[in-house]
């Protein structure tokens, strides 16, 4: 997945939330690997709070 589209978000939340997380990977290849990408904006660590509590949420569901 190309950064534009992070960049694309990036225009359009610009100014209305204190922090986002954008997180995006491709479809795995013949290897097996995927291409990750992690773009945010915002204090660190209430980017870190969002991750733990989005973390949290997933292994709720598992």
């Amino acid at each position: 997945m190309a950064l534009d589209v992070h960049e694309d978000y990036k225009v359009i939340l610009d100014g209305k939330h204190a922090c986002y997380v954008l997180i995006t990977c491709d479809s795995a290849d013949q290897l097996g690997q995927m291409q990750v990408e992690m773009s945010y904006e915002g204090d660190p660590g209430l980017v870190s709070y969002l991750l733990k509590g989005a973390k949290s949420l997933v292994d709720k569901q598992k």
